[in-house]
């Protein structure tokens, strides 16, 4: 598969693209995918036409801490760029906001989770940290906590199976407790998540038979479990030129390899579109990683909002 070069129309694709992403965006994908760089492309690309965008991590550990060569970034969100902003978010930090923002102080949360019988009780309260963070990143439509002013909010989310826990999460509170506070906040999130016209889902994969397999099979639990639509993002489309001859004239060894890394990957890219023939995907081509991110990144976005 051959992507399309740049060209004075793609413009009005750029424009259809930009108009078709939703404030909340939730980015998931196997393991080494890709889908932590795809994400921080796409926040950086909007941030470049204008958006005011935070990127979230969820995760123990920054990965764009390392990747941009930042300060320490954490719950509070840092600027990396104009208009781009990232924040990494953990449970806790997130539980304490919410309690925050009606008890106006923190040495209740302090002396409340101190306590040893609480702390044992939140490790082993079934999924209190996913609706944490799926609390915060819905609270904007359901005006509950600190208002989030950005354009849009791009969720780099876990990989595919602890993303369907942390989706599942408001689904089995909801259903458990159907009535008080926690049952109202449970099915307010749903509500939003389940909303096209406020959340996007992407799945990122690889053009290689397993992520693809893993990928179409997250489509459509998403789908079945939770009535989510889903979008994939194909990173890392090696573009081929015509003549493979011309990679390695005098290697034929060499120019087998690459006829065949080239027909497995049509192959794949022939799975996955015959499969999900209803879905607008894209295809992100292979670049090296440079020096400059977010040149590279820029790369990334210009490939995205084109259309292929």
């Amino acid at each position: 598969m051959r992507l399309a070069n740049p060209c004075f129309l793609d413009r009005i694709n750029v424009i259809m693209w930009a108009m078709k992403l939703r404030p909340l965006i939730f980015i998931t994908g196997k393991g080494g995918v890709g889908k932590s760089t795809v994400a921080a492309a796409l926040a950086y690309g909007l941030s470049l036409q204008g958006k005011k965008v935070l990127l979230v991590e969820l995760a123990e550990k920054s990965f764009y801490e390392k990747f941009f060569h930042s300060k320490s970034i954490e719950f509070a969100p840092r600027e990396i760029a104009p208009g781009f902003y990232i924040s990494l978010w953990d449970y806790i930090s997130c539980l304490r906001e919410y309690v925050g923002f009606y008890v106006k102080t923190d040495k209740i949360f302090d002396l409340f989770f101190s306590n040893q019988v609480v702390q044992k009780f939140v490790r082993a309260a079934p999924s209190l940290k996913e609706l944490a963070l799926l609390g915060k990143a819905t609270s904007q439509p359901r005006k509950v906590g600190p208002e989030l002013k950005y354009d849009h909010i791009i969720i780099d989310s876990y990989s595919t199976g602890h993303h369907k826990a942390l989706l599942k999460a408001p689904f089995g509170m909801a259903e458990i407790i159907q009535r008080g506070p926690m049952g109202v906040h449970s099915k307010n999130m749903i509500q939003v998540l389940q909303n096209p016209d406020y959340t996007q889902h992407f799945i990122v994969l690889k053009p290689e038979e397993l992520p693809v397999v893993e990928s179409l099979e997250l489509k459509a639990s998403l789908e079945k479990e939770f009535k989510v639509s889903s979008q994939f993002i194909c990173n890392q489309v090696v573009d081929y030129p015509e003549n493979l001859e011309a990679l390695a004239p005098q290697d034929s060894e060499l120019v087998d390899f690459f006829q065949l890394e080239l027909q497995l990957q049509n192959k794949n890219l022939k799975h996955l579109e015959s499969s999900s023939a209803k879905s607008e995907n894209k295809y992100v081509r292979y670049y090296f990683e440079k020096k400059d991110k977010f040149a590279f990144l820029r790369n990334i976005y210009q490939d995205l909002e084109r259309k292929t």
